[in-house]
């Protein structure tokens, strides 16, 4: 059975953008919104990750060979500055976002095709939130973009 290894990258891709939403609040502190709900949406992946712990623990160990590539990770680790910084790391964010929202997609169908319900519940809740991270981030992208390619503030 491979779930163990595609819950180990749930895991991974969660502590992943729980990192990134704290750098962006911590890299944009002249935004109070980014600062405010990056660090409540990073809280959000630590709890997803607390949620996975027994799940991990119930179905195994992980042979190495198993596991998948990793979550992608941010295109620079420089502190971009600025309306343009602020779009690019938002742009990183979805995409590691969208990793997480489709890794928990896959988990779901292993879910429901062992008719463990208890996988399931935890997958859909946790996606469920991760689907508005994913809404936030498109909204907040459309947002910065006029400022930051236009008028270039």
């Amino acid at each position: 059975m491979k779930i163990p290894a595609y819950l180990e990258l749930v895991d991974a891709a969660e502590d992943s953008l729980a990192g990134s939403f704290r750098r962006a609040a911590e890299v944009h502190p002249e935004e109070p919104d980014i600062v405010g709900v990056c660090t409540s949406l990073a809280g959000q992946c630590e709890e997803h990750r607390g949620a996975l712990g027994p799940l991990l623990r119930r179905y195994g160990a992980v042979d190495p060979g198993d596991v998948p590539d990793g979550p992608p990770g941010p295109r620079s680790d420089t502190h971009r500055t600025g309306s343009v910084g602020l779009l690019c790391d938002l742009q990183d964010l979805w995409m590691l976002a969208s990793f997480v929202h489709l890794s928990w997609t896959v988990v779901e169908q292993a879910a429901n095709g062992l008719r463990d319900h208890g996988l399931a519940t935890v997958v859909r809740t946790c996606d469920r939130e991760t689907e508005v991270q994913l809404q936030w981030l498109t909204a907040r992208i459309k947002q910065t973009a006029p400022h930051a390619l236009i008028a270039g503030r």
